[in-house]
């Protein structure tokens, strides 16, 4: 049973990814599954904080029953776009949840309008391998602060320019700050960065008079 499960949570992730605040029933008829199965399946996930209760409704049939829907988690949402490791449903997913990664999911629009979602698809796989399964553990325990932080270490690592030789580089850069909101964000990343690296060559420096004077 642990291993059926397994197989058919990412299928329930993706599900999510592909369609906001469903219940098991839409689960259940959508994959052709037990709802036995689906039962096990989203209080596994709902224990994990992969998915939520986005609302509950009355049933219709039913007026006395409450019927949750569910959602994905920022969590459930790195997830489910690791588990598209084609990119197949990116474009439903970023309309989906396009506040949950702002400037990745919330300007995929623009990616595609400039001719760059391939570039953009390859660089969120890029980015998903590196944050990879411990990061995605350890945000199980994080608090909503710490999960800013991994949106905006997502998000850096997501748009940051690689090499400056690069003329795909260039025209990705370009598209990216024709958006204001991009613009800035990696106006601050890059400054910060400078600092950052500046800090550590001065330290450097510090090291290398030590050792001469020594």
């Amino acid at each position: 049973m642990k291993k059926k499960r397994e197989k058919v949570a990412p299928k329930v992730l993706i599900y999510f990814a592909e369609n906001r605040k469903r219940n098991k029933w839409e689960i259940k008829n959508h994959l052709k599954i037990s709802y036995a199965s689906i039962f096990d399946i989203t209080k596994k996930l709902l224990d994990l904080r992969m998915i939520q209760v986005a609302e509950k409704q009355r049933a219709e049939k039913n007026p006395n029953i409450e019927v949750e829907y569910y959602e994905l988690t920022l969590t459930g949402l790195l997830a489910a776009l690791g588990e598209d490791k084609r990119c197949e449903y990116i474009d439903i997913t970023s309309k989906n949840y396009p506040e949950m990664l702002p400037l990745v999911l919330g300007k995929w629009g623009l990616f595609k309008r400039y001719n760059q979602e391939e570039t953009a698809k390859r660089r969120l796989q890029e980015t998903l391998s590196i944050l990879g399964p411990a990061s995605l553990h350890a945000l199980l325990e994080m608090s909503e602060i710490d999960k800013n932080k991994i949106v905006y270490h997502f998000t850096s690592g997501f748009l940051m320019p690689r090499s400056f030789e690069d003329e795909q580089e260039k025209k990705w850069v370009k598209v990216c700050v024709s958006d204001p909101e991009i613009k800035s964000f990696l106006e601050k990343f890059l400054r910060k960065y400078e600092e950052e690296r500046q800090n550590e060559l001065n330290e450097i420096r510090d090291w290398e008079r030590f050792i001469v004077e020594t």
